[in-house]
């Protein structure tokens, strides 16, 4: 495996983490991931993606949480 691949794919691991952890996803194995072009598209603007996340979760309030403990 090259460096370059090396490192899309950590970029990619990252990104799916950071996007998980705002969602409040911590259950991967059913998600709906990221292929490495677009985490490599995704990254200059991770914190703003994960920010809106962040309010469209917290704006979901109670609706989220019956889905989660469904």
């Amino acid at each position: 495996m090259s460096r370059q691949r090396s490192y899309q794919l950590l970029d990619q691991g990252r990104a799916i983490q950071a996007i998980a952890a705002a969602s409040g996803v911590s259950d991967l194995r059913h998600a709906e991931v990221l292929n490495s072009e677009q985490a490599r598209d995704i990254k200059p603007v991770l914190p703003q993606v994960t920010q809106q996340i962040r309010e469209r979760v917290a704006d979901l309030g109670p609706a989220l949480l019956a889905v989660r403990s469904a």
